[in-house]
């Protein structure tokens, strides 16, 4: 094999890593934020409002959707190009 194509490898597996650890390290602080308390807290007008009341999606399932997503395209852009590379057609040699 050669530098270059070794060289080639490495810089896809390292931009591949690259998205991976950027797409984590948006997500990991919303998945680590906890709520505001409502405003007038818990002696006040509005009653706190129970956790289990809340709609949306939790961070921590955010956060694995991003990273799957993440995953999944390093590994389609990996089979692409393994499929680009097998129908490469050899130039016919001269005898």
């Amino acid at each position: 094999m050669s530098r270059i194509r070794i060289v080639r490898r490495l810089s896809c597996l390292v931009a591949g890593l690259t998205c991976v650890a950027l797409s984590s390290a948006v997500a990991i602080p919303t998945a680590l934020a906890s709520p505001l308390p409502p405003p007038g807290g818990a002696s006040g007008a509005n009653p706190p409002v129970p956790p289990h009341v809340t709609s949306g999606m939790l961070g921590w399932q955010i956060a694995l959707i991003a990273v799957g997503a993440a995953v999944l395209a390093t590994i389609l852009t990996a089979l692409v190009g393994r499929a680009r590379t097998g129908r490469r057609q050899l130039a016919p040699t001269s005898a």
